[in-house]
């Protein structure tokens, strides 16, 4: 309020001396009209940085995280099924100092704070805050947020699926009874060995070498 008014008063001062200037259009009257403009502006420029901004909103009154991207910028976001981890790669400013970012990864969803604006997005599976790494990337200078999945996650549910697709396209139900057993042997990790597929395998060439003797 102290500032408002010295720009006022300011103001009031600057006009009363315009109107009181015997020779309104000498350069001098020109001049003092210019840093009249410019100190309006100024000061209208000061009254907007004052004003606080309305805060937006990160989480709704239910608890339902929001998408929001403040800083406007390109993102990706991936989920690494092989290692069982989601990518988010924000394309930042390469040369951008890396102390006016500010992360924080939650279960469900990363938020970046980007010289002050914010960026959030949910992510499609819970995640191992306290496992996740933000670092530059030396070729793009984005930001990459890797961050693990949780325990016991969709890898199991997949391979469960994968059979019950294949014996839905079977014809017998032995078949399908057949696809719905080794969907279960693959829920189980313990039992997803390679020692049966290897004797497989290496069956076939030792065959096709014994009826190339006969």
């Amino acid at each position: 309020a102290h500032c408002s008014q010295e720009d006022q008063e300011l103001v009031e001062e600057v006009e009363r001396a315009f109107w009181h200037t015997p020779c309104s259009f000498t350069p001098e009257s020109r001049l003092q009209a210019h840093r009249h403009l410019e100190e309006q502006r100024k000061a209208k420029e000061a009254d907007k940085a004052r004003k606080p901004k309305p805060l937006k909103t990160l989480i709704t009154a239910e608890g339902r995280v929001l998408n929001v991207n403040e800083p406007k910028l390109d993102f990706s976001l991936t989920e690494d099924e092989d290692n069982n981890r989601i990518i988010l790669d924000l394309a930042v400013y390469r040369h951008m100092d890396t102390s006016l970012m500010d992360v924080d990864v939650q279960p469900t969803f990363a938020r970046v704070r980007v010289k002050g604006k914010i960026f959030q997005v949910v992510l499609p599976a819970e995640v191992k805050p306290d496992s996740s790494t933000a670092q530059r990337s030396q070729t793009t200078g984005h930001l990459v947020l890797t961050m693990p999945r949780a325990e016991g996650e969709i890898k199991v549910t997949k391979a469960v699926q994968r059979p019950l697709r294949e014996s839905a396209s079977s014809c017998t139900t032995e078949k399908n009874r057949k696809n719905k057993v080794s969907g279960w042997l693959e829920v189980d990790p313990s039992k997803r060995s390679s020692v049966d597929i290897t004797s497989i395998i290496r069956a076939s060439p030792l065959e096709t070498s014994r009826t190339g003797t006969r």
